[in-house]
């Protein structure tokens, strides 16, 4: 229910996560939704492929000589809150043990404040497990966050042609020069392609005006999008010489669904941080006529008072608790 791709222009969309990451394994299908994802990034007209390792990715045509790539990966749903001391997460070790044995705790201590920043995660957090949580918490902290269905991403906007700097630092912060390594690479790999540096103000082999000094590795035949990727990705692992706008250190974006349930009311389908009979009407209207009547995602969370999906159920609990029926 829940739940690089290499960069080779200068003006990437966003920078990419390490090469590595292409290697994560498959993604599972069910947890894997195309078109929420798609709706997520806002891009029209892209299409979803796998790559040889059968992970996802998605790319989009820019424009007649450019792609933008995107490679997912699902990751765990977590809870992140604060709490003022140790003994507090001691006891709340139990509860939670109680309540999901699956679930795991992290924490750590502020030095400026002395409070200790809290992690729950598992690969699916139900919203009835969040919900249990944060009413154990209760005033003994003062940030929740709950968070589900998310998926890391990272993605580049590049052009189709391979596209280097001059050289590269390595560890000791000496220049080497990549020309020679990577006609040598070419070359001992009999790819069918030409290493040509280009000076600024040089127009390159597709037309364009070159902005900068830089090597291209120019194919013989036109290739796909994919078939680019694939051979710069080849080079980096081969000889560790990234293509320009490439970071292996820039951490990937996220996306997913966040719920700040700091100030939390059960019930509180209309966010009024009150639980009254007008909860229960937005129920039962967001319910019986969904097109006039709406919930937030907030509202439409908090109302699931059972914490097993919106249902007449949940405006009969909280009419019961508000009459002392309960």
């Amino acid at each position: 229910m829940k739940k690089r791709i290499i960069s080779l222009a200068l003006s990437a969309i966003t920078a990419v996560s390490a090469v590595s990451s292409l290697n994560a394994g498959a993604i599972p299908n069910q947890l894997f939704d195309e078109e929420r994802f798609a709706d997520y990034i806002k891009l029209e007209g892209c299409k979803w492929i796998r790559t040889n390792n059968d992970t996802i990715a998605l790319y989009m045509d820019y424009r007649d000589s450019y792609v933008t790539f995107y490679d997912v990966v699902p990751m765990k749903d977590s809870i992140k809150f604060t709490f003022t001391d140790i003994s507090a997460i001691t006891e709340l070790e139990g509860i939670i043990a109680e309540i999901d044995e699956n679930l795991q705790l992290t924490h750590s201590k502020q030095p400026k404040n002395g409070l200790y920043n809290c992690t729950i995660y598992s690969s699916e957090i139900e919203v009835d497990t969040a919900k249990k949580i944060r009413e154990a918490i209760g005033e003994k902290t003062n940030s929740f966050e709950y968070m589900y269905n998310q998926l890391s991403y990272s993605s580049a906007h590049f052009n189709h042609m391979t596209g280097y700097a001059l050289g590269h630092y390595d560890e000791n912060y000496n220049v080497i020069m990549d020309e020679d390594i990577l006609k040598e690479y070419v070359e001992s790999n009999n790819i069918d392609a030409e290493v040509v540096v280009y000076s600024e103000g040089d127009t390159d082999s597709r037309g364009d005006l070159m902005s900068q000094s830089m090597i291209h590795i120019v194919p013989n035949k036109e290739l796909a999008p994919l078939e680019h990727f694939q051979l710069a990705n080849e080079i980096f692992e081969a000889t560790g010489i990234c293509p320009l706008g490439f970071s292996p250190t820039t951490p990937p974006e996220s996306t997913g669904t966040t719920f700040d349930l700091t100030n939390y009311l059960n019930g509180d389908a209309n966010c009024d941080n009150v639980q009254s009979m007008a909860d229960a009407a937005s129920i039962f209207q967001a319910i019986g006529n969904p097109d006039k009547y709406s919930l937030s995602d907030l509202g439409q969370f908090n109302a699931d008072y059972a914490g097993d999906g919106l249902t007449p159920d949940d405006a009969i609990a909280i009419q019961k608790k508000l009459a002392g029926i309960e």
